[in-house]
């Protein structure tokens, strides 16, 4: 069957942060890498069958621009063509001609829009059979551009005159959403999957499980994987362990292991073992890893008869980009395969996500819950679908969902071929529900297959910052007060002002207020950027702007005439001796001891002050 697809990049000033849960690259290099795997899986699945992909590349900001038309990928395309393609993917990461071309701010109604309309008005020489249309959207950022005032899908709608409704599901159009960082739930993405074809669209992966760390490179994997290959999620688990039940492992290699007597000194090993439950529907088996931290791992397979399975061993093969890697085994025995994962061969230390795939062009496993979203906590139905060939699968099978809060219910076979039942939610907040499957098809052929819902009670969680001041010139030194709106500060929270400014001191005062002290290089770029947290993830509503340089803010130095403390007993100012007065901030006992210190003794100090002299740092002349 051909397909029309649109691949959207989120290229915004946000884009350009640590991705955070451990990542230390940025948003916008795991979504390159990302949509580059996407373009090799294609590449893959058009030389194994006829079909025939329309694919073009879209980036934006606060505007929207085309890195590509449309490129017919089937069997004939060439290594030059795949090549050009997956470089102008690459360009993205280049920040200055990004905010060059697109602007800094984030319009994802108007991203949307501009390339459904594009897809509608320019339908793809390919075929045969109905043509199936999706946009793979990948962005970190709630809108940050208003129309008529608002933020919402209805403001954008009433200011352009449009429907999304009709343009998306009128034209069947899925939408598969995929939010990095700080974008795990917000209206934004939901109300726009809500009017897409209903078939085929989804509004990011469940990755905010109780005690469980979202991973950005493992959640765009795994969409890419769904987006091409149609395929569903295997049930696995650690070797001899119980298995953590969600969409991938995680690890780190080496690890020590300790004997039976857990005796105090274990073995360092650096390989992890995990079985996989292959059902007879599986096609092709994908078993993906990812990996944060510099390294080289590999991944190799022994299926229930013994044979083993490697890059180059058994018609396995491997397709890798970035740190994301998939060894793809075509025609898989069904039956519990044991897989290992090798870290790095000099020992270095990784942090790794294993995820098992099988893929049936044919099969898939639909799961929701209807109602998502309740105002308080109510009940929802817990929806079922398997499919064969786009209509509902016939055969016998066994379906129950899991929620993460250990409810667990089975769902009963309805008269349309869905499985369902109704759950109670009692707790507010995002909760997801885990559907297994199984079975056989009236084929005969097995089914044990997994996927996610989730059930949102009250409202979402749309973490925000606000920061004072929000303009800094560069080479001078700020202190910034900031304010968390819809979630909490907590000890593990950090900041990031972008490239080009210094943070000096992170202080977190309560749950929702903290203070930072920074200071901008004479070097940094002029223009608007973004501000993100982490621990909780959030981003500013409208950023930040650097204006042009100008002379750093003078240093203060004398010996100090007086300390000054407020009601509480807490620093808040320094008198030097020539009664030059600072105000002091963000106290702290190490603070104030080098400071009476410093008086008591006469010693001379060098002061450092932001714009609005108030202390960022000392120094004590010996």
């Amino acid at each position: 069957m051909p397909k029309q697809l649109a691949i959207v990049l989120d290229a915004s000033g946000s884009m350009f942060h640590p991705a955070g849960g451990g990542s230390d690259s940025h948003k916008i290099v795991e979504a390159s890498q990302s949509a580059q795997y996407v373009i090799d899986e294609i590449v893959t699945k058009v030389a194994a069958d006829s079909d025939q992909w329309a694919v073009s590349i879209w980036r934006f900001a606060s505007s929207v621009k085309a890195l590509t038309g449309q490129t017919v990928f089937n069997s004939t395309i060439s290594d030059f063509t795949v090549s050009i393609v997956k470089g102008q993917i690459a360009d993205i990461e280049n920040q200055a001609s990004n905010q060059a071309a697109i602007g800094n701010l984030t319009d994802i109604f108007d991203a949307v829009r501009t390339v459904a309309q594009y897809m509608v008005d320019n339908p793809p020489a390919v075929g045969p059979g109905p043509l199936k249309k999706k946009i793979l959207l990948f962005t970190d950022g709630n809108q940050t551009i208003e129309h008529d005032g608002s933020l919402t899908k209805g403001g954008y709608e009433f200011e352009q005159g449009i429907d999304f409704t009709g343009l998306l599901a009128g034209n069947s159009i899925a939408l598969n959403a995929q939010g990095i960082g700080s974008d795990l739930l917000n209206y934004t993405l939901t109300d726009l999957v809500d009017d897409a074809n209903a078939f085929g669209s989804s509004a990011k992966i469940i990755n905010t499980t109780p005690g469980y760390e979202a991973d950005v490179a493992a959640a765009l994997m795994l969409n890419s994987m769904k987006i091409v290959n149609n395929n569903g999620i295997l049930s696995l688990r650690p070797k001899d362990e119980p298995g953590a039940g969600l969409l991938w492992e995680q690890f780190t290699l080496p690890r020590v292991v300790h004997d039976e007597q857990q005796t105090a000194s274990g073995k360092r090993v650096n390989y992890k073992e995990f079985e996989v439950e292959c059902d007879s529907v599986t096609r092709e088996l994908l078993l993906g890893i990812t990996w944060h931290h510099p390294g080289h791992p590999s991944v190799q397979a022994v299926s229930p008869g013994g044979t083993l399975f490697e890059p180059g061993i058994g018609g396995a093969f491997k397709i890798e980009q970035g740190r994301l890697a998939a060894l793809h085994i075509p025609s898989p025995e069904p039956g519990t395969w044991c897989v290992r994962v090798d870290g790095d061969p000099s020992y270095r230390p990784m942090r790794l996500n294993f995820m098992a795939r099988g893929v049936n062009p044919k099969f898939v496993l639909a799961a929701r819950a209807a109602p998502w979203r309740l105002e308080k906590p109510d009940f929802s139905t817990i929806i079922a679908t398997p499919f064969w060939d786009d209509k509902t699968a016939e055969g016998e099978f066994q379906a129950t969902a899991t929620s993460f809060t250990g409810d667990m219910v089975k769902l009963a076979r309805q008269a349309d071929g869905t499985y369902q039942a109704k759950v109670e939610l009692k707790t507010m907040g995002l909760i997801p529900w885990r559907v297994e499957l199984q079975g056989k098809l009236v084929s005969g052929e097995t089914v044990h297959r997994i996927e996610f819902t989730a059930v949102q009670v009250g409202r979402p969680r749309d973490p925000r910052l606000v920061v004072t001041p929000d303009q800094y010139e560069a080479g001078r030194k700020y202190t910034v007060d900031v304010r968390l709106i819809d979630a909490e500060f907590d000890r593990l929270s950090q900041i990031r002002f972008g490239d080009g400014i210094d943070l000096k001191q992170f202080v977190v005062q309560s749950t929702e207020a903290a203070r930072a002290v920074i200071e901008v290089s004479g070097s940094a770029e002029p223009g608007r950027r973004e501000v993100v947290s982490f621990h909780p993830e959030a981003e500013t509503l409208s950023g930040i702007t650097i204006l042009p340089g100008c002379a750093s803010a003078p240093s203060l130095s004398g010996m100090i005439q007086g300390l000054r403390f407020d009601a509480a007993g807490q620093l808040d100012g320094i008198v030097l001796d020539s009664n030059q007065a600072i105000s002091v901030i963000v106290p702290a006992k190490q603070l104030q001891h080098l400071l009476e210190t410093a008086r008591d003794t006469n010693q001379k100090v060098t002061i450092e002050v932001d714009v609005e002299n108030r202390l960022t740092g000392v120094l004590v002349v010996t």
